[in-house]
C-alpha cells in the first residue's frame, strides 16, 4: 500500500532547513519525506557524505533522518544506482578497473605525457564520433591509470585529447598499451555488475541506509545499464537489497 502514496521530493536539502522542510510535508499531507541524491551524498560509488549540507558527516544524517521519524515521518534516500561519478575514488586519481568498457584497442605507438593524438591500433568496437552529451556514451578512453578525454575520432585516431582528465595523472604509455572506452550513461560512468565492484558498491549504499535507518529507497537511472535490462536491473537491485537490513 505505501507504493500507492505521495511523498514529498526534496531536491535541494541541507541539515538546517529541517524545520522548512517539516512544515512543507505537513502542510502537503504527505507521510515520507524523500532526499535527492546530491543533498545527502557528494557522489555515488562510496557514497561519501555531502558535508556541506551535512557538516556533522553521516551523524548529521541520521540525526536528521531521526529527527523526521520522531515527527511522525518516514524518510528515504535518493539516488543513481548504476553510477559512479568523480571525485569518488572508483575514478579519481585512479580509476578502477572494475567501471564498464564497451569497446578495446591498443595503442598503435608509443604515447607521451604531452601528446594530444593518439593513434588505435586492434580496434573492438565502437568509439564514440563525439561525447554526446548528456544522452551520450562519451568520449572518456582509460590507458593505465590515465583517462583521456577526445574531441574527434577519425580513421582510428583520437584528436583534441584532454590527458590526465577527471583528476587521474598523464603520463606516458608503450604502443601495445591497452585502451579502453569507458561507457556513460545520463552523463556519469558505470560499475560492471558482472564484477565485484557491485556487491562494493551496494554496501557502501548500505552503509549510508543502515545507519539512517531509511524507509524508502529510490533508484533512479537504473533504466539504461551495461546491457540487458531484464538481466542487469535485477541483478544491481537484488545486490542492493541483500545488503541493506
Amino acid at each position: 500500500p505505501l507504493t500507492k502514496r505521495s511523498y514529498l521530493f526534496i531536491t535541494s536539502f541541507s541539515e538546517p532547513q529541517y524545520d522548512d522542510v517539516l512544515a512543507l510535508a505537513r502542510r502537503g499531507g504527505f507521510d515520507t519525506i524523500l532526499i535527492l541524491q546530491s543533498s545527502w551524498s557528494r557522489g555515488t560509488g562510496h557514497y561519501d557524505i555531502n558535508t556541506e549540507a551535512f557538516p556533522g558527516g553521516l551523524d548529521a544524517l541520521v540525526r536528521t533522518i531521526k529527527r523526521f521519524h520522531d515527527d511522525g515521518f518516514r524518510a528515504g534516500l535518493h539516488f543513481l544506482s548504476a553510477s559512479i561519478y568523480p571525485p569518488d575514488a572508483y575514478i579519481t586519481p585512479i580509476p578502477d578497473p572494475r567501471l564498464v568498457k564497451d569497446a578495446a584497442a591498443t595503442l598503435a605507438a608509443p604515447l607521451d605525457a604531452a601528446q594530444d593524438t593518439v593513434t588505435l591500433d586492434a580496434v573492438s568496437g565502437v568509439f564514440p564520433d563525439t561525447d554526446g552529451g548528456y544522452m551520450g556514451h562519451g568520449t572518456d578512453i582509460w590507458i593505465d591509470n590515465e583517462i583521456l578525454q577526445y574531441q574527434t575520432i577519425v580513421s582510428n585516431t583520437l584528436t583534441g585529447c584532454r590527458r590526465g582528465a577527471l583528476g587521474t595523472a598523464p603520463a606516458s604509455h608503450a604502443a601495445g598499451a591497452p585502451v579502453a572506452h569507458l561507457m556513460r550513461a545520463y552523463g556519469y560512468h558505470l560499475y560492471n555488475m558482472d564484477s565485484t565492484l557491485l556487491d562494493e558498491v551496494a554496501a557502501n549504499f548500505a552503509r549510508v541506509a543502515n545507519a539512517c535507518d531509511i524507509d524508502m529507497v529510490y533508484f533512479d537511472g537504473s533504466e539504461w545499464l551495461q546491457g540487458d535490462h531484464w538481466y542487469y536491473n535485477a541483478r544491481m537491485h537484488k545486490a542492493f537489497y541483500d545488503n541493506i537490513a
